[in-house]
């Protein structure tokens, strides 16, 4: 016994029926049907619905409505994942029409388009993606490797301003320091030589504060920039607009 998923012709509810047997009756209404035309007319529903969600997916894109194409041909493709035109919908809305080279989703629904195509839609595939996928893997591997080198650009830059943070810390221990320590021994020695030099050793103390900060407030700057490194994207040239203007109609 194989049980087909279908719809009742009459009261249009879910059900499952044995293909095997010629006639069947609906749990829900009551209904008795003929099997082979209730797979039928499941069949064809199903395919209607195929074609619209394709249709709705390509007036979608027409308007560059991403996200609802995106929603069309994966309505498309749950209802029939064996048509290829399904995960190309889905390659074309990921990619914004082949030009979000940044995208990386859409090699995933390029290879489910490459499992359930023939050889003939095979080629077709491969000739309309194959050079956008080979735009795409360098322009990510390009910008890859600038990334790299911003960031490791800026560890330096920050590495630098630690070392310098951290001269101005000792200066400013320095300094500090030993104006207190003359200020301390005021007490013992003559104050009228202590008390100046001390003052003076904690005046030269205030700039590598102030450096110091200004350092700490560099390497922090420069650890948000890290973070916030982004890749650009676009390509605006490479189109296949017109080629698709009545592909899905086929």
């Amino acid at each position: 016994m194989a049980l087909v998923a279908a719809k009742c012709t009459e009261c249009a509810a879910k059900i499952e029926i044995d293909d095997c047997k010629k006639t069947g009756t609906c749990r829900f209404c009551g209904t008795t049907f003929v099997t082979q035309k209730v797979v039928n007319i499941t069949k064809d529903n199903e395919k209607d619905k195929v074609h619209k969600n394709l249709t709705r997916g390509e007036t979608f894109i027409k308007l560059k409505d991403w996200e609802r194409a995106i929603d069309a041909f994966e309505d498309a493709a749950e209802l029939d994942p064996d048509n290829y035109k399904c995960w190309l919908g889905l390659v074309r809305s990921y990619t914004e029409s082949f030009t979000d080279l940044d995208d990386t989703e859409h090699l995933e629904y390029y290879n489910n388009a490459l499992a359930v195509a023939n050889d003939d839609e095979k080629l077709l595939i491969e000739n309309l993606c194959n050079e956008f996928i080979k735009l795409s893997e360098a322009h990510r591997k390009g910008q890859q490797e600038k990334t790299i080198s911003m960031v490791n650009e800026k560890l330096l830059q920050k590495k630098k301003s630690k070392k310098l943070m951290i001269l101005m810390i000792a200066l400013c221990l320095i300094f500090g320091a030993g104006g207190m320590v003359t200020l301390f021994l005021s007490i013992l020695l003559d104050w009228r030589i202590t008390v100046p030099l001390g003052v003076i050793l904690m005046i030269f103390a205030i700039p590598p504060f102030v450096l110091m900060n200004k350092f700490e407030r560099k390497c922090i700057a420069l650890n948000n920039e890290i973070q916030n490194i982004q890749q650009p994207n676009s390509l605006n040239s490479f189109s296949m607009q017109g080629f698709f203007n009545n592909f899905f109609d086929n």
